[in-house]
């Protein structure tokens, strides 16, 4: 096995540049802002650190988001490898303790650390940090931190920068409350069964600023605004681990006369029906899904259409498959990059994409549309990264992943 920190081979020229801005007089956030719709682009893989030893294996991918913009490139970075460092020095600490007993036994810990892009229209970019790490126990824990980022100011900004009050239950406040607890009762029903769902669950979800701190961006569709923030839960936050992580998307609507005046223009219309989608083998790879949504029924032939990185696509295609819940393959097809098409604002480096697969019928009830980055081995084509969508298959009861 490999020990020690490794950086990824597939740093971008963007990214060297990057670097190398933070240090030139005068590197500002707005050289993302001008540059991006011709830069983005030509992105390749996000950066990748890995730090890899008996006591612990850590991962940490860095959003493209930040190659663009240089001030979110290092309060990125700093965080990151401030989180790697912590994390390291305890692994190597319980390690060494464990070690000198009389019956050693290490089960390695793990710490990955991820950056999911909700919006990218300069000058606002967001970030939903994701901390998925295993000590020891019955499962791992997962802590949910949120980076927005306003390049005017080169700085974070929060709900007190966006609202006119956020102290304890005030106005704004309780209406998102109100909003986001009958959201959250509606996803739980639809997850648990409506007979299982208890109100009393919800009790804690307060009007209280602290309660909806993890908050990013999503991007309009019909218009270049955000269509409103997105509230994050991480497990055991409003539920049972088993009920893992929800997510509300809160409208302008609920929010917009409580807006300050230096926000109040970054906002409105409908929301984009984009959903991401990561990989848990890649914390690298991520596609916002159109078709077909997560845990949909489909059958043959299936669209697959969404946003996925320019690097994936090869001569203007990319590699999709459609597998069951073995992983067979039940069909190949490719889908095409669609250049006219206007990009959403969701993330840099992506672009929209559309195709249809046929496959054979399926022997489970369960599956995935697989849509990954094809590279040349010798003698053949495999993925170097890839990303499935869950689905049932119409036509057979609900089928459980696997």
């Amino acid at each position: 096995m490999r020990y020690g920190l490794a950086v990824s081979a597939g740093m971008s020229a963007a990214l060297m540049l990057s670097a190398l801005m933070l240090s030139a007089p005068g590197a500002g956030a707005q050289n993302g802002a001008q540059n991006g719709a011709r830069m983005d682009i030509e992105l390749g893989p996000p950066l990748l650190l890995e730090d890899i030893s008996p006591a612990a294996e850590i991962r940490i991918a860095i959003p493209r988001a930040a190659e663009m913009v240089p001030p979110l490139f290092r309060l990125v970075l700093d965080g990151a490898k401030s989180g790697m460092a912590e994390f390291k020095r305890e692994a190597q600490t319980e390690y060494k303790a464990a070690k000198g007993e009389k019956d050693f036994h290490w089960f390695t810990w793990s710490y990955d650390l991820s950056y999911l892009e909700t919006y990218a229209r300069a000058p606002l970019y967001s970030l939903l940090e994701s901390q998925d790490s295993f000590t020891g126990g019955a499962h791992g824990n997962t802590t949910l931190y949120a980076i927005n980022f306003d390049t005017r100011t080169a700085a974070p900004f929060g709900l007190y920068e966006l609202f006119d009050d956020i102290s304890d239950n005030s106005p704004v406040l309780k209406a998102i409350q109100a909003y986001v607890k009958t959201d959250l009762g509606r996803q739980k029903k639809a997850r648990m069964g409506a007979e299982y769902y208890d109100p009393a669950s919800l009790d804690d979800v307060k009007a209280t600023a602290d309660m909806f701190r993890v908050f990013t961006l999503l991007p309009a569709a019909d218009q270049p605004r955000a269509s409103g923030i997105v509230i994050h839960f991480a497990p055991y936050e409003v539920g049972a681990y088993a009920e893992g992580m929800y997510s509300v998307l809160v409208p302008v609507s609920v929010f917009q006369t409580h807006l300050k005046e230096d926000f109040a223009g970054f906002f409105g219309g409908k929301p984009v029906k984009l959903e991401p989608v990561m990989s848990w083998e890649s914390p690298r790879a991520v596609v916002y899904t159109a078709k077909p949504k997560p845990d949909a029924k489909v059958s043959s032939p299936v669209a697959v259409s969404g946003e996925a990185p320019a690097y994936w696509f090869f001569e203007g295609g990319a590699p999709v498959e459609v597998r069951d819940d073995t992983g067979k393959v039940l069909g190949k097809g490719i889908v095409r990059w669609k250049p006219a098409a206007a990009t959403s604002g969701i993330a840099v480096g992506m672009v929209p994409y559309s195709g249809k697969v046929k496959f054979k019928k399926p022997k489970t009830e369960a599956g995935s549309v697989v849509i990954g980055m094809e590279r040349e081995t010798t003698g053949a084509r495999k993925s170097a990264e890839e990303v499935g969508i869950y689905v049932t298959f119409k036509g057979s009861g609900k089928g459980s992943r696997k």
